[in-house]
């Protein structure tokens, strides 16, 4: 079996970036070694076991035969299992990246659609029971097939801390939640009202609180109810029993004190816990609990509240079908073709069968659902039914919402299907490509408020860069601060206008070294320096290093200096590799990786990413090559 190591990285943003930042290392046919095993690591944050670098020397890696598959799996100096990446079905491609601590496999990756990205996160054993699904397979939780209420509240505190508003999204029930419950419109009415604008909350919440900063760390889940209670049907408030807690809070620990955060009431949906009221930090020594949940209150306190109104036989038959589907999809480790082909009917049915607002959202589920078959090829035939869909719901009502968001994924999915051709010539590629600018231009214009005009200028700006159209990229950045001004793409166009426009200014680099120190720049006044964005994946940062090194070592003396801004989301692999490499110049380092708090600043999106600096601490190139180092440095340093 070849060993394929692929590390999946988290790319800038949507589909352009993953297309030219390639994720595949392939390391030949030759049997790996421990070392280059143990370079992969988790997407997602958990405690693994690292051996030290004495360590490695004494791991070791072996072959081994699972079922109709196989696998490599890497065992410590004690025989200690760490790492196992396997092929189940034995096609030759992993599907399975799994993680170790203290014996027990606690965490593993899977790539569902054989695409060499994973699309699922698993936490097991003494890790945890979470389960969830990264659709766009960017490295970020889209959804929680399975999460207690216990790992709900682990994930807020988390989310909180780290200003991670599309983590914190993923734990509130949502309308489609609530429809999925048959929860009564007065009370979905009163659950979205009590989660309001989770972002715009946060903002504030954040910006105030002293019970919930950077360096909060969460302890533990608390609630006053010792077992989830029942809300049976009867009560009016669902057309179905719920399960539910009230009184939910976490304890966190902040500058050495115990804090406590209300969480508030948390329901069942399927095997995934959600919120129903956003959090609220208990500030200062008064410890006063607000009122009690939405769901959970006593029937004489909703006197007067109507009762849902009966879910019609035949819809709440295709709901119930389609729960049964997804539940045994899951016992069979994830969705396949026929548990697609099968949802994408349930679903037509029921987007065709229902009015309203419920109508809308199951339609929604189905774009969703076609698009994703589509972009990993597990859907043949999709592109036709998502054309389909679209030409039907334009036919409906024009003016729907839903018209520019099945565009937009139309559009992405065919330029993906596309550019997934190996026999295309550069001149085919050269004309998809102009077919692709004019897409985004187009939907830009046309629906230039809509959430998804955001990432499409994005994405037409970053295009436009790529192909040397700085001024056009430019005007594209500007305009999605004008019309989505604080939005991710927003924040990230921010950083992308100061680096294109970085010439003639400073560059202040106000973060923290690899071992935590503050950096000043001003430290390098009167010396060149060159800024490098980088991380350990990144082959071309490699195939740099030798001449950097050489170049520093001769010109260091006559005033040359490197500062590296390491962009891994792993900080364990940093120190073993400048080590190994013997990199002599400071690292400066945030947590993140491509999207840390440097690379947004300065809209990096790909690596290296280079800023050269003259003695005045200007900026004389803000896309420098080793090449242009070479020929420039001597002058600079006369």
């Amino acid at each position: 079996m070849d060993f394929l190591l692929r590390a999946v990285l988290r790319p800038a943003a949507g589909v352009l970036a993953m297309g030219l930042m390639s994720a595949t290392i392939v390391v030949a046919a030759e049997p790996p070694t421990a070392q280059q095993a143990l370079l992969l690591k988790p997407i997602q944050n958990v405690v693994i076991d690292q051996p030290t670098a004495s360590e490695i020397a004494e791991c070791k890696i072996e072959a081994e035969r699972v079922g109709k598959g196989s696998a490599w799996a890497v065992y410590g100096p004690q025989g200690q299992p760490l790492r196992k990446f396997i092929d189940y079905n034995g096609d030759g491609k992993l599907d399975t990246w799994s993680y170790f601590h203290q014996g027990f496999e606690v965490y593993r990756d899977i790539d569902t659609d054989a695409n060499d990205r994973a699309n699922e996160s698993r936490w097991l054993n003494t890790g945890g029971s979470r389960w969830g699904i990264d659709k766009n397979e960017d490295g970020k939780i889209d959804a929680w097939k399975i999460i207690s209420a216990e790992e709900v509240s682990k994930v807020v505190i988390e989310a909180l801390i780290a200003n991670d508003m599309d983590l914190l999204q993923t734990v509130f029930l949502t309308p489609a939640d609530c429809q999925k419950l048959t929860i009564s419109k007065t009370y979905s009415d009163k659950i979205a009202a009590k989660i309001g604008n989770p972002a715009a909350k946060a903002k504030q919440l954040l910006a105030t609180s002293k019970t919930i900063t950077p360096g909060s760390k969460w302890v533990r889940f608390d609630t006053s109810m010792p077992m989830p209670s029942l809300i049976p049907a009867e009560e009016g408030k669902s057309g179905q029993d719920l399960l539910a807690y009230e009184y939910v809070m976490a304890i966190v620990e902040t500058g050495g004190q115990t804090k406590f955060v209300q969480l508030g009431e948390f329901v069942k949906v399927g095997d995934a816990w959600k919120m129903t009221q956003f959090p609220m930090p208990m500030e200062g020594d008064t410890l006063e609990m607000t009122e009690g949940g939405i769901l959970l209150q006593p029937a004489v306190m909703a006197a007067g509240v109507p009762a849902p109104a009966t879910m019609d036989p035949a819809i709440q038959k295709l709901v119930d079908e389609l729960q049964a589907l997804d539940k045994s999809s899951q016992a069979a480790g994830g969705p396949n073709a026929e548990s697609t082909r099968k949802r994408i009917a349930l679903l037509t049915r029921l987007s065709r069968e229902t009015t309203g607002e419920s109508k809308n959202q199951w339609q929604q589920q189905l774009i969703d659902e076609i698009t994703a078959g589509i972009q990993t090829s597990s859907l043949p035939g999709g592109m036709a039914q998502l054309v389909a869909l679209e030409t039907e719901i334009k036919t409906s009502d024009a003016n729907s919402e839903l018209v520019p968001y099945i565009l937009y994924r139309r559009i992405s999915a065919e330029y993906n299907e596309k550019l997934r051709d190996t026999s295309m010539t550069n001149e085919q590629r050269q004309e998809l490509q102009e077919w692709w600018l004019k897409q985004l231009t187009d939907f830009a214009t046309n629906y230039g408020k809509v959430p998804d005009a955001a990432d499409a200028m994005y994405q037409l700006a970053m295009t436009q860069e790529f192909i040397g159209k700085q001024k056009e990229a430019q005007v594209w950045y500007q305009k999605i601060l004008i019309d989505h001004k604080g939005t991710p793409p927003a924040q990230r166009a921010i950083g992308s206008l100061r680096r294109l426009t970085a010439v003639g200014k400073p560059m202040n680099l106000p973060y923290k070294t690899l071992n935590g120190q503050n950096f000043d720049m001003r430290a390098y006044q009167g010396r060149v320096v060159l800024v490098i964005f980088w991380s350990t994946w990144c082959v071309p940062c490699a195939e740099d290093l030798p001449q950097l090194k050489a170049m520093y070592a001769e010109s260091k003396a006559a005033g040359f200096e490197i500062v590296g801004i390491d962009l891994d989301t792993d900080r364990s692999l940093v120190e073993p590799y400048l080590r190994k490499e013997q990199i002599p110049w400071a690292q400066l380092y945030d947590e993140g990786g491509l999207d840390s708090k440097p690379a947004i600043d300065y809209g990096v999106i790909s690596l290296p990413t280079m800023f050269l600096i003259g003695k005045d601490g200007n900026v004389i190139s803000n896309a420098t090559s080793v090449e242009d180092l070479k020929e420039r440095l001597p002058a600079l340093l006369k």
